[in-house]
């Protein structure tokens, strides 16, 4: 979608403020456009939370709605850091977030969103700086459009010293031991004392029987002799 408007980037090399006001007093004069003040401008939590907090991303931006897709519109260059205590990711993220056909003259209007992503790390209230952007016209005027600032107030993570009590760390928390936990190794050992068994029975079938022993000692002995007083 961002494929609708084409971004001219235009390089600052003053500071932002000040450059933004030179920005905006030269269009005026230079190139016959007006200055537009709009109320469009937004703030958004990258993580949606209550409050604002230290290190939190934001995205800063602005809506513009009913743009002819054959604007040009031109960004300024972002410095960073984007003003004292707050950083920014000099690029901007736009956006066609509706696109309205005009069946008339087969022309389409755009509503574009556009944002930078900010980062404050120090705890205070912020004035930020007013966002522009040029809008050109097929004609070459060149219209300055600038959007209301966005007041934030940044807070850090509070204790709640009223309610918290300290603690002692705690050890590991030990679970009671199951019988599905236990049921693998007792039936590896039921089948290894089977085993055990099958084999002493195995060895014990193939020695010799102690009878069979006894009998061949008894048949391959000497002669029972005779009574010598015993007559013939």
């Amino acid at each position: 979608m961002k494929g609708y408007v084409l971004i001219a980037a235009l390089f600052l090399t003053a500071a932002s403020a000040s450059a933004q006001e030179a920005w905006r007093d030269t269009t005026a004069s230079d190139t016959g456009g007006r200055v537009i003040l709009k109320e469009s401008s937004f703030i958004q939590p990258v993580t949606p939370r209550d409050s604002i907090l230290v290190a939190d991303r934001l995205l800063y931006g602005f809506e513009l709605d009913n743009v002819p897709d054959s604007t040009v519109l031109a960004f300024p260059q972002i410095a960073t850091p984007f003003m004292q205590d707050v950083l920014a990711l000099p690029m901007w993220q736009v956006d066609t977030v509706k696109v309205q056909k005009i069946r008339a003259n087969n022309a389409r209007l755009l509503n574009i969103r556009a944002s930078i992503a900010i980062q404050p790390f120090e705890e205070g209230t912020y004035e930020l700086p007013p966002l522009f952007v040029q809008r050109i016209h097929p004609d070459g005027t060149v219209d300055t459009i600038q959007f209301n600032r966005q007041t934030i107030e940044v807070f850090t993570m509070p204790v709640d010293t009223a309610t918290f009590v300290p603690h002692d760390l705690r050890g590991q928390i030990k679970y009671p031991v199951t019988f599905a936990e236990i049921l693998p190794w007792l039936m590896g050992f039921w089948a290894l004392a089977l085993l055990v068994i099958g084999l002493v029975a195995w060895l014990t079938s193939r020695r010799p029987s102690a009878s069979w022993t006894s009998t061949a000692a008894t048949s391959s002995g000497r002669p029972t002799s005779r009574n010598s007083s015993t007559p013939a």
